[in-house]
């Protein structure tokens, strides 16, 4: 009897590549859902004042989603008011549905539905009776480099970039005239290019921003050259110098960078005074997008709440890196601004800077249109809460419409494809193109080619005639990670953090230096905080120089006490808690405050000339008063 030694062998072949076949490939409804996704952004409606969204729910069964009569039907003459007002069941088995419920303070609470594509199995839809297949999508990661730029995958694109060297920056130390050479960083959002630094001034002030970059004990703002051994001094204007330490200065090319581009935030009026005033800074951010004056403060404030925008949901899970890196769109532009040269070096062609993606970018066409909604109402002027809840009852057929029935319908469906036995494969079809995908009509041929990481995940034989090397296949064995992803590990492992860390570590380990450092910063505090508290009293002085600080609000009668100190404004400083703290024994000039209901009568005691003493904790004795006179 032969032995069929061939048909042995194949069966042997198969069941061992069964085990490695990728069978979540094969149904797209695993893992995040569409709904996931559009609830994700309707949420970032709240960034908008007084409005919450509520109760949002997911609706499964067909029986229970309702919508009304198309809105280009309602005005139709043909059709009787009152039959307008009947609810006709969507046909089963085609959509599912989100419902939610927009709350406006002081205003109306507005109630809608999104009609949502729905799995009739594992990766097709039914619509308007056709079977419909949804392929895969891939793109890149959140970030990506073309042009020299590396470029921010979000809702709005955020482009940052390298100035020309023909436009190179000078630092020239004012002691010993030594020269550094630097490269700006150029953002380019909102159809403005400039200085990065000038969105973190505005939201965090002059030293919250160095601080925020993690040179607190480096970078100081001074008014004079105080320790020439220790720091590197530099030239801001003609009243204010910026100081660095010279080990981590030299060592490290981005804080050099960062140092160039501070300076730059500066004009020449800008006394020391002016970094504590915060308005200033985001007066300075809306003068970069209008030149009246009058309306350079408002403008800097519209512009912070539109860059607040520009970082979705989704586009901060995409990140592969520490949340800290990805909290907010300030901490994705420094990372950014850091990582620069690491992403603007990375392969774009490579799969391991590449991701697939369906039921997001589904969602995505939504976003797309909730973005400009929101962006509309931040611009409002005035903020009218009525016209506000206009824009929230939009046709419940929105997503729908968009994804099929429009004059541009996604590239991304293929309709009754299934014509053998092979049809399992089809689940496996992807395309390079689509909403934040490659333009289908201006593909490079670079972007067609076969590349290594291809191997193994890409099918090579299964090619599209129409477009070779966008759209095509993966293998039934391609491995794919959380999110998405080609590659297993981080896109960036922070090198720049890791060596920044460890520059701090090595100057911290040698003590005599570090404590050096340390006495330094510490005066360099006090001055800040002598200066600040002269800017915040000096209009509440009387022509004594007497400050008198009183509480509005009171229902007991007495409780005053009254002080007398010495000139120098140092001896006492507000701190976070509003508690004023009593640094050291003085004789105070007349400041009336009231004691801490807590504090006991003991906690004072009358000297011979009548004059208080004051005893005090960490907390110091009195509480905030709130106005002053």
């Amino acid at each position: 009897m032969a032995i069929n030694y061939l048909g042995q062998m194949v069966a042997e072949m198969s069941d061992k590549m069964a085990a490695d076949v990728n069978e979540d490939l094969f149904d797209r409804r695993k893992g995040k859902q569409i709904w996931e996704f559009i609830a994700e952004d309707l949420k970032s409606i709240e960034m908008l004042p007084d409005i919450f969204v509520r109760d949002i729910e997911y609706i499964r069964d067909p029986s229970k989603i309702d919508v009304r009569l198309n809105m280009r039907n309602i005005k139709n003459k043909k059709i009787i008011k009152n039959r307008i007002e009947k609810l006709i069941p969507v046909q089963q088995d085609v959509f599912d549905a989100i419902k939610f419920t927009v709350d406006i303070v002081g205003g109306s609470k507005v109630e809608n539905i999104i009609l949502l594509p729905k799995y009739i199995d594992r990766y097709h839809f039914l619509i308007s009776g056709n079977k419909t297949l949804a392929m895969f999508q891939v793109v890149d990661n959140a970030t990506y480099n073309r042009k020299g730029e590396v470029i921010l995958k979000s809702r709005i694109q955020l482009r940052l970039s390298k100035e020309d060297k023909r436009k190179r920056f000078h630092l020239i130390c004012v002691e010993s005239g030594k020269e550094f050479k630097i490269s700006n960083l150029i953002v380019n959002l909102f159809k403005k290019k400039f200085n990065p630094l000038f969105y973190f001034v505005a939201k965090k002030g002059i030293l919250g921003t160095i601080d925020f970059f993690g040179y607190t004990k480096f970078l100081n703002v001074v008014t004079e050259v105080k320790n020439p051994d220790l720091f590197y001094y530099f030239k801001i204007n003609s009243n204010i110098l910026l100081e660095a330490e010279k080990n981590l200065f030299e060592e490290d090319p981005f804080m050099r960078t960062f140092a160039g581009m501070f300076i730059q935030v500066f004009n020449t009026r800008n006394k020391i005074e002016d970094i504590y005033d915060d308005e200033l800074w985001v007066k300075r951010l809306g003068s970069l997008f209008t030149s009246a004056p009058k309306n350079q403060l408002n403008k800097g404030y519209d512009v912070l709440k539109s860059f607040r925008n520009v970082l979705d949901t989704t586009t901060q899970n995409a990140l592969r890196i520490d949340y800290k890196d990805k909290a907010d769109i300030y901490c994705v532009l420094r990372w950014m601004m850091r990582e620069f040269n690491e992403l603007r070096n990375m392969d774009n062609n490579s799969l391991f800077n590449k991701r697939i993606r369906i039921n997001e970018y589904i969602a995505a066409h939504f976003s797309r249109f909730l973005k400009d909604k929101v962006n509309y109402a931040l611009n409002l002027k005035p903020y009218d809460k009525e016209k506000l809840s206009k824009f929230f009852k939009f046709d419940e057929y929105i997503l729908i419409k968009t994804l099929f029935k429009s004059k541009k319908p996604s590239p991304l469906f293929r309709y009754n494809i299934d014509i053998n036995d092979l049809q399992a494969l089809n689940g496996l079809k992807f395309s390079f193109t689509g909403i934040q995908g490659l333009p289908s009509d201006k593909v490079k041929d670079e972007q067609r080619d076969i590349y290594p990481s291809h191997l193994g995940r890409f099918e090579l034989n299964a090619i599209s005639s129409s477009s070779p090397g966008i759209s095509g296949m993966l293998t039934p064995f391609c491995k794919i990670y959380d999110g998405g992803y080609f590659g297993e590990s981080q896109t960036i492992e922070k090198p720049y953090v890791k060596k920044l860390q460890k520059r701090i570590r090595q100057i911290e380990e040698n003590e005599e230096l570090n404590q050096k450092i340390e006495e330094h910063y510490n005066s360099i505090q006090e001055e800040h905080e002598r200066r600040k508290f002269d800017i915040k009293y000096r209009d509440l002085r009387n022509e004594r120089g007497y400050i008198r600080i009183v509480r509005p609000v009171y229902n007991r009668t007495g409780g005053f006490i009254r002080v007398e100190r010495r000139l120098d404004p140092s001896s006492y400083v507000r701190n976070s808690r509003g508690f004023i703290v009593i640094k050291k024994t003085f004789r105070l000039i007349k400041l009336k405050v009231r004691i801490k209901s807590e504090y006991s009568v003991s906690s004072y005691r009358r000297n011979e000339d009548g004059l208080i003493k004051i005893y005090i904790n960490k907390n110091g004795p009195f509480r905030s008063c709130g106005t002053f006179k």
